[in-house]
């Protein structure tokens, strides 16, 4: 699977999604999560991100294969995304060809990150949070948010 500027994306042995640190550091460098937030106030998820965490979930890359197993999207499917981060869970839905994704993050540097992987018309981003979306009602076929477990 190829990543950020074509950087290839491989299965690890542990089951986690790796890519090249350089591709990994460029887009940090570019796109910094919880930029002009003071440590002291910043997510605990984005100090991580800052420190080199890339991959922060409960249960692991094999609950989430799990979770997108049991929801079983298809390509009919409006799929909705809350607070993907740095776009694991979201390459692997896109992955699976929904009719079209939206992923909601209310930040805007993890939101360009996000935006990086989309290749399709129906494939966007909106800046916000899951009490503010800005999406009509009834927009979507599967809403998951893996990673609000973690916040």
């Amino acid at each position: 699977m190829a990543g950020i500027d074509g950087t290839i994306i491989a299965q690890a042995s542990e089951g986690y999604i790796c890519a090249r640190q350089e591709a990994v550091l460029k887009t940090m460098k570019a796109f910094a999560p919880g930029e002009g937030l003071k440590t002291e106030k910043m997510p605990g998820h984005w100090v991580l991100a800052r420190l080199g965490k890339r991959v922060l979930r409960p249960g692991g890359m094999q609950l989430t294969r799990r979770m997108l197993d049991a929801l079983r999207i298809q390509r009919t499917d409006d799929v909705v995304e809350f607070a993907p981060g740095m776009g694991v869970t979201a390459r692997l839905t896109l992955e699976l060809g929904p009719a079209s994704y939206t992923a909601v993050e209310r930040d805007e540097a993890a939101a360009k990150i996000v935006s990086g992987f989309f290749k399709g018309e129906r494939q966007h981003c909106v800046v916000g949070s899951a009490s503010d979306t800005g999406l009509p009602d009834q927009c979507a076929t599967v809403v998951y948010g893996e990673a609000m477990l973690t916040m």
